[in-house]
Order: structure tokens, then C-alpha cells, then sequence
């Protein structure tokens, strides 16, 4: 991801000057806006405040996590599930009490579900020793063990 940045930076279509929390604040906002638009643009613009050195200082700010969770959602829409994820998981890392936790795990689970590797999704998360937030992960176990076939097993072992 580094050098898609370094790319970035040479063809001159993202700032390299230092951040600010109001610059932070200002270059989120933007593309926040064309999150509704075009989500590959909006992606490359979070893309420089998520990953440019330039805000590294301010990634525990609320704008930098605003920025991070946004830049899950434009790769999505933009057809990155993988990377989404990676973005989301990130933001989750950042424990329940994080600003953004809850739309994140929201965020995860969706491109999970859309994606169907329910399965998979949900074994990265108990990896990662997240904890539930309304029935998120109550639900995308349930259709983990739908996509594994474990539901019919469980009648088996009930019904005996």
C-alpha cells in the first residue's frame, strides 16, 4: 500500500504537505461528501489521510478514525471487499470503547455477509477477540455455521 501511495504522491493527486487536525478534519470531509459519489475517488482521498505520513500523529483523533472507517466503507462500494475488511478490522482493533467500534463491526460483518465467508469473517474476529455489540456477531456466527452446513449436524445431535 505504500507504494500505491508513493504512486499517488508522484503523479500529484495527493497533498504531501504536513497535517493538522484541522487539515485532518478538512481533506475527511471532503471526501466524505463524494463517499456518495464515486467511491473510488473518494477512496484515494482517504487513502492519503488514512495512509500518509502526514496524519500519522493524528491517527488516534476522531477525524483519523472517521477518515479510516469511511475509506473501508469507499473500498467496498468500489468493489474491494478484501481491503475493506483490512480497514474495518483495523478500526476494531481499537477495542469497544473506539468512536467508530461499532460502526465498524457493522461495516465488517455487511462486507461479510454480502460476501458470503461468514465463516471466515468470524473466525478472524474471535482471533482478534472482539467483542459483541448488539447481536452483530451473534448473527454472522448463525450464518457461519448456515454456510458450513452446521445447522443441520445440531438437528441431528437434537433430535437423538
Amino acid at each position: 500500500m505504500r507504494g500505491y501511495l508513493e504512486d499517488l504522491e508522484r503523479r500529484g493527486l495527493v497533498d504531501k504537505t504536513n497535517g493538522t487536525p484541522e487539515r485532518s478534519s478538512s481533506s475527511s470531509a471532503a471526501p466524505t461528501r463524494s463517499c456518495l459519489g464515486p467511491p473510488l475517488d473518494a477512496a484515494r482521498r482517504l487513502y492519503a489521510v488514512v495512509e500518509g505520513p502526514r496524519f500519522a500523529d493524528l491517527s488516534e483523533s476522531d477525524d483519523f478514525q472517521d477518515a479510516e472507517y469511511r475509506l473501508g466503507l469507499a473500498l467496498y462500494r468500489g468493489g474491494s471487499a478484501l481491503t475493506a475488511r483490512a480497514y474495518f478490522e483495523r478500526s476494531l482493533r481499537r477495542g469497544k470503547d473506539a468512536p467508530l467500534f461499532e460502526a465498524a463491526l457493522r461495516g465488517y460483518v455487511d462486507v461479510c455477509l454480502d460476501e458470503r465467508s461468514a465463516a471466515d469473517c468470524s473466525a478472524v474476529l474471535d482471533k482478534l477477540k472482539i467483542e459483541d455489540v448488539g447481536e452483530e456477531l451473534t448473527y454472522l456466527r448463525g450464518r457461519a455455521a448456515f454456510e458450513l452446513n452446521e445447522h443441520e449436524s445440531r438437528r441431528a445431535s437434537s433430535r437423538r
